[in-house]
């Protein structure tokens, strides 16, 4: 099959480039070639360009191969990959009279560019797995936690009273739009290339649409040029696992600060900490720091992926079908680890409500609510409001003043400075407002804190995370029906 060339492959391609990606693929993409190649056998006997007779001796002899595994065969890397390998196999066992026909009207092309997108939507189905199992732990410390009363902060200051039950519902609905991002790659990569051969397709009457669907695909990447020249689908996965790992990577620095010990909110499990060889009293979170760097590796990935296919020909070349598709491996071994480090974490916590509680009503966090008790009770304008309220933490803060020592008598104080005249709010009032619960109870609206709220959420994301198993469920079932076709179609042949 190197006809044209007069040299074998050189010691350094084969053991920079050749026996890396073949040990890989002859273990990865075994079975799929296998079907591949039946899917692509069966349509030549329907098409009537191999007779059946034919067919039906290759298919006996793609049976043998399959029983015994790629264990069975002598994996060559000087025949360059996977492709060749196997056919040589099957050629040695059936003939090159029989054997040689398998390639009718296909190319290695077609094939590596089949088998890249039959490898992504399997990865990102089982990604979607661990996912699920992550989204179910979030939303189980949501609805536990509905109650737990936390400070709430933005430029990392004291903003307002939430609940840890609010927090971890927000980072199940950022896992939600992660998981939709996943189901738009898998519709994306679930397009077959196969008919494309080299680029230009061929002049055998090959069913392409047969082909595609005997092998699970959706539809076909129509044009043959674009079928064996595209790889966009791959940046568009890394993207999408990288935009889900620097949503963990920010979890796991929220969950870094709480665990230290001037916040003391949440403890991570002995079994995902590591000690030190000189401070015995160390307990390190380091679960925690590798979901943060193993974020960086999935950026990594996607820039090498775009780096590869940058100002490359619109065509097939190795650039394309091999170094651009190598970040997808690692991608989705690092998102795999990301998430199942997020899962396991969360499911290990310790949390101490009582410390993670205590200090939101020291640290001014309440008085957001203060104010807008103001514009309720007194009707004055939220602006207004603001300005009172502001000048009498600031002047407390002087002072080294907390929460509690926020009375009436400064408030009116610094009203009739602002408004030349008191407020005439009432003391219940003032104590009602700079009350935590209170803060989070009164925060009904669709999304806020308060646990009812937050309990309705919760259901609502639940019924949205049984929708998406079933999604995935429905795609395997397409999978699965597809391969039974297949399984039919050439068992009629032996």
């Amino acid at each position: 099959m190197r006809e044209r060339v007069k040299l074998p492959p050189s010691k350094v391609l084969i053991d920079y480039v050749m026996r890396p990606r073949l040990e890989a693929d002859s273990q990865d993409s075994f079975a799929a070639l296998m079907d591949l190649n039946r899917a692509h056998v069966v349509m030549l006997a329907a098409q009537g360009i191999v007779t059946k007779d034919n067919a039906g001796k290759l298919m006996r002899i793609f049976e043998e191969v399959l029983a015994a595994g790629p264990e069975a065969i002598t994996w060559d890397p000087a025949l360059e990959e996977v492709y060749y390998n196997l056919e040589t196999h099957i050629i040695k066992k059936a003939g090159s009279a029989i054997g040689g026909q398998m390639h009718t009207g296909r190319s290695r092309n077609d094939l590596s560019a089949a088998l890249t997108r039959m490898s992504a939507r399997a990865q990102l189905h089982r990604l979607a797995g661990f996912l699920h199992a992550l989204r179910q732990q979030l939303l189980d410390l949501a609805e536990a936690h509905a109650d737990t009363i936390v400070t709430g902060y933005t430029h990392m200051q004291p903003a307002q009273p939430t609940t840890l039950g609010h927090y971890f519902h927000a980072l199940a609905q950022a896992m939600s739009r992660d998981e939709t991002r996943l189901q738009q790659c898998y519709e994306v990569a679930n397009a077959s290339p196969l008919g494309a051969c080299a680029f230009n397709s061929t002049g055998f009457p090959i069913d392409r649409r047969m082909v595609a669907d005997l092998t699970g695909f959706s539809g076909l990447v129509e044009n043959s040029i674009d079928a064996v020249a595209s790889r966009d689908y791959v940046p568009q996965i890394l993207a999408c696992l990288a935009t889900m790992g620097v949503n963990l990577s920010r979890l796991a620095q929220d969950l870094y600060i709480w665990s230290t010990d001037e916040f003391g909110w949440v403890e991570v499990g002995d079994d995902l900490s590591a000690t030190s060889s000189i401070m015995p009293q160390k307990k390190n979170p380091i679960s925690l720091e590798h979901i943060r760097g193993k974020s960086s590796h999935l950026i990594g990935a996607l820039v090498a992926a775009l780096a590869a296919q940058k100002g490359t020909p619109y065509g097939h070349l190795r650039d394309i079908s091999l170094e651009a598709t190598q970040p997808l491996r690692d991608g989705f071994r690092e998102a795999e680890a990301v998430v199942n480090l997020a899962t396991e974490t969360l499911r290990s916590l310790r949390i101490n409500a009582a410390a993670a509680t205590a200090r939101t009503a020291e640290n001014f966090s309440t008085v957001t609510e203060l104010a807008d008790v103001i514009v309720r009770e007194t009707g004055l304008s939220f602006r207004d409001a603001h300005v009172i309220v502001g000048t009498s933490v600031g002047r407390l803060h002087e002072t080294g003043g907390r929460t509690d020592d926020l009375g009436l008598d400064l408030i009116e104080t610094v009203a009739k400075e602002h408004l030349g005249r008191p407020l005439g709010l009432r003391e219940a009032s003032l104590r009602k407002a700079l009350t935590p619960a209170e803060n989070v109870a009164v925060r009904r609206v669709t999304g806020g804190p308060a646990p009812v709220e937050v309990r309705r959420s919760v259901n609502v994301s639940r019924k949205r995370l049984a929708d998406d198993e079933g999604w995935w469920r429905e795609q395997q079932g397409r999978l699965d029906a597809a391969h039974n076709r297949l399984d039919a179609a050439a068992a009629e042949l032996i």
